[in-house]
């Protein structure tokens, strides 16, 4: 288990969030021979306003990052959680330094 401390990032849907966003996937899969990164610009589709998903829900979107970098599987496990469960989470691992 890491030691280090582990900070989460509320981002949006614009440009600047978005790219944040899809560049966790890219150092993750970076040694997999049969990783295919999509195209962002058709991944980006899903988070557009014309969407019909954000006719009747809305997202949340959170980079996790542990010693500056990424972690996918951290953004997945908050994805379920309350806005307090999540506060109390990171609190809880950020003790386990």
């Amino acid at each position: 288990m890491s030691s280090e401390r582990v900070s989460i990032d509320r981002i949006g849907r614009g440009k600047r969030d978005l790219e944040r966003f899809f560049d966790v996937a890219d150092p993750l899969y970076a040694g997999d021979p049969n990783w295919v990164p999509p195209l962002r610009s058709d991944v980006a589709k899903v988070f557009q306003d014309e969407n019909p998903f954000f006719r009747h829900g809305e997202m949340q979107l959170f980079v996790a990052r542990r010693a500056g970098l990424s972690d996918a599987e951290m953004d997945d496990f908050l994805g379920g959680l309350t806005d307090e469960e999540q506060k109390q989470a990171l609190e809880r691992a950020n003790r386990l330094r």
